[in-house]
């Protein structure tokens, strides 16, 4: 058992650490909002909040405390054997904790140049860094946004049936031909 608490708390706060310094708080607060973009309840993306304490929490709070309730963890369980076992079965554990920890520094420092892009560069952040784009706009790719449906509104390029359909199969549902559209006089402002 001590096995597993102490290289979960070892690997908690390599993590932390790889996290600080190769993801960085910018690409995390903008990853946030490019995966809950167009979502119903945050459309714009959702942003970390409180900001100031997602922040203290990135750079202090879990690198600090798990690196110091590792080493009281590894302190503890070294002055007091764990559970009264025998000091053969407590030599392979700590002889499987070595290997775990020497697995992790092995691989930390096996490391390339970063392949992400710069923030500004990379695809998947364009909506959230600054493309004020409005319901049903085309994108340069070609594809529109989706608008969030509400219990009123009708599903008007798919069926039901569509929607449950895997993949590659959504195409061949028997689809009616939609009829010339009726212009709505709310949604028109001009």
């Amino acid at each position: 058992m001590f096995v597993g608490v102490i290289f979960l708390l070892v690997l908690c706060f390599f993590e932390s650490i790889i996290m600080n310094f190769d993801l960085g708080w910018k690409r995390l607060d903008y990853a946030l909002k490019a995966a809950t973009f167009g979502s119903k309840r945050h459309p714009k993306g959702r942003s970390l909040f409180p900001k100031w304490l997602c922040k203290y929490d990135f750079f202090v709070t879990v690198p600090h405390l798990t690196g110091f309730l590792f080493i009281y963890e590894f302190v503890h369980v070294a002055r007091n054997p764990y559970g009264g076992y025998p000091t053969s079965l407590l030599a392979w554990g700590w002889a499987l904790l070595a290997l775990c920890c020497g697995t992790i520094l092995l691989t930390v420092w096996k490391r390339d140049e970063s392949k992400l892009p710069v923030i500004e560069d990379d695809p998947k952040f364009q909506e959230v860094l600054g493309s004020d784009v409005g319901d049903n706009d085309v994108y340069d790719d070609g594809v529109e946004e989706c608008a969030i449906l509400t219990d009123d509104d009708k599903l008007e390029s798919t069926t039901g049936t569509e929607l449950l359909m895997p993949i590659g199969e959504q195409g061949q549902a028997d689809v009616e031909p939609k009829g010339e559209e009726t212009p709505n006089d709310e949604a028109s402002v001009e």
